[in-house]
């Protein structure tokens, strides 16, 4: 697993792709995972993986949100 340079919610990501791709943030449906009765596993609110270590390690700079998702294009088959 890796992580970027800064911890985003799923809802927060999905917000970044719409606006990136042009897609109506209308389809995003905030939930609260306490809202679905179906989800019964516990996890703590704050799941942020640290690669402080392994960026040394590597050497490398973790992106931020925006600059990866600058990066990303719409594959020829949904253009």
């Amino acid at each position: 697993h890796w992580a970027g340079a800064e911890a985003v919610s799923r809802l927060e990501m999905g917000r970044a792709l719409c606006a990136h791709f042009g897609v109506d943030e209308r389809w995003l449906r905030p939930q609260r995972r306490a809202d679905l009765p179906e989800f019964t596993a516990t996890r703590p609110r704050d799941l942020t993986l640290d690669c402080g270590g392994i960026d040394v390690l590597l050497g490398v700079a973790r992106e931020r949100l925006a600059e990866g998702v600058r990066t990303l294009r719409r594959p020829a088959w949904a253009q």
